[in-house]
């Protein structure tokens, strides 16, 4: 009746507005006042005709909402999904808040693509409704609108909803509920391989990687020791002992990354393998716990002597240097991966064409049966060094109708740890 009262009005005076044209028209306006505090103004000259066009909506009947927490990361960052007794009515909205709430602060949140404080991202948000007779579905975007948020006590929210879709269609709905966190999602990460990088005594980087390609890395921090120790670690970014660090990581198979944020680790040796479990949970929200046992390549196996490392030896070529003496056989080694490679001078008898049998032990002096200092190792992976020998090192040489073994217990000069490896396998010698 209201709206019927003030159309005739407006109509009468545009009518009377239009017999009176000795009135300068530019002077004559339409004044309209809306509820936000706006004045709207337009030239009488310029007015066709007018109507009042209630707009149709759909009422929505939402009966409870939760945030998302894997997706609810980031500080004043809330993505809420709403839905009714049957799901046949479900929304997701994504509000951005004052990065410094702990929980959805009270206010009117418009829609709009600009993820800042008191709006919601439209884009990122989606509403579907579905006919639960038919099956059918309709799901639609946001384009616009406005929630209005009141915080209550104890999470109790109330939330009055005008929101339009990219289907040209207005929804409204209004509820009152307790607004509670989702469960964290954990996932499992399955390692089928493991491989470390020391930075030092008192740092280990372990990566374990699944059959698919992701790796999931561990940066941890212990006691001086040349292997990674056995215990609890926890996360701090701090770096001590006893920790695993925010370098901890899931990287994927596009060599992404996302930092870890919390989390824990332990570490366990038995049978000369490591066992590693696992829990991180990601910068995204993400949470994976992992478990791996096995060799982890590039650090000392569990259940070594500290003054031991063991190093893998898969191929061997004799080196033909021009100023070989008669019973020297200068050979190479290395690992399929070049993690290290090693040179070793042996001298024989005089009259040896090939490596003999036998045990050669390391001399300052060259003699038959000895390795000379001319012998020495480069390591490249998990870190660089080189490494020549001491009094007390020797090689162990035999042969077989497979080729030949050859067991290296190599002391280091200047570390007097005993570097120790075994080679099998064949050598040519025909261009000695």
């Amino acid at each position: 009746m209201r709206r019927n009262y003030l159309l005739v009005m407006l109509l009468g005076l545009l009518a009377l507005a239009t017999a009176h044209t000795t009135f300068a028209q530019s002077d004559q306006q339409m004044v309209i006042h809306t509820k936000d505090g706006k004045t709207h103004r337009y030239p009488v000259s310029e007015i066709d005709s007018f109507k009042f066009v209630v707009q149709e909506f759909t009422s929505l009947t939402f009966t409870q909402a939760e945030v998302q927490a894997d997706r609810s990361t980031e500080p004043g960052h809330y993505f809420i999904s709403f839905s009714n007794d049957t799901w046949s009515e479900t929304m997701t909205l994504d509000f951005y808040a004052d990065p410094a709430s702990d929980k959805l602060p009270s206010g009117t949140y418009e829609v709009n693509e600009r993820k800042e404080a008191n709006s919601i991202c439209g884009s990122c948000s989606q509403l579907t409704v579905m006919d639960l007779s038919s099956g059918s579905s309709e799901t639609v975007a946001l384009t616009g609108g406005r929630v209005v948020v009141v915080a209550g006590e104890s999470d109790q929210y109330t939330m009055t909803m005008d929101l339009q879709g990219d289907n040209g269609k207005s929804y409204l709905s209004e509820l009152t509920t307790t607004l509670k966190w989702s469960e964290l999602l954990v996932s499992t990460f399955t390692a089928v391989s493991a491989s470390a990088q020391l930075t030092g005594d008192t740092n280990t980087m372990v990566s374990l990687v699944s059959a698919e390609g992701l790796t999931l890395r561990l940066d941890f921090y212990h006691k001086a020791q040349k292997w990674l120790p056995e215990g609890d670690y926890t996360f701090s970014t701090e770096c001590t002992e006893g920790t695993i660090s925010n370098y901890s990581a899931l990287i994927g198979t596009d060599y992404s990354m996302i930092r870890a944020k919390a989390g824990s680790a332990k570490v366990s040796i038995a049978e000369n393998q490591y066992t590693i479990t696992a829990e991180l949970e990601l910068e995204s929200g993400a949470r994976y716990q992992v478990s791996y046992t096995g060799k982890v390549d590039g650090i000392l196996i569990g259940g070594q002597k500290e003054d031991e490392y063991e190093f893998d030896t898969d191929a061997a070529r004799v080196l033909t240097p021009d100023d070989l003496k008669a019973g020297e056989s200068m050979i190479k080694f290395n690992d399929t991966n070049w993690h290290q490679e090693m040179t070793i001078d042996f001298h024989g008898q005089p009259e040896d064409k090939t490596l003999r049998p036998g045990t050669y032990t390391y001399s300052e002096v060259v003699a038959p049966m000895t390795i000379s200092p001319k012998s020495t190792i480069s390591f490249y992976a998990p870190k660089n060094k080189d490494v020549r020998f001491a009094e007390g090192s020797k090689v162990q040489v035999s042969i077989d109708e497979g080729g030949y073994t050859i067991d290296f217990d190599l002391i280091g000069k200047d570390d007097q740890i005993h570097y120790i490896s075994q080679f099998r396998g064949t050598i040519d010698f025909t261009n000695n």
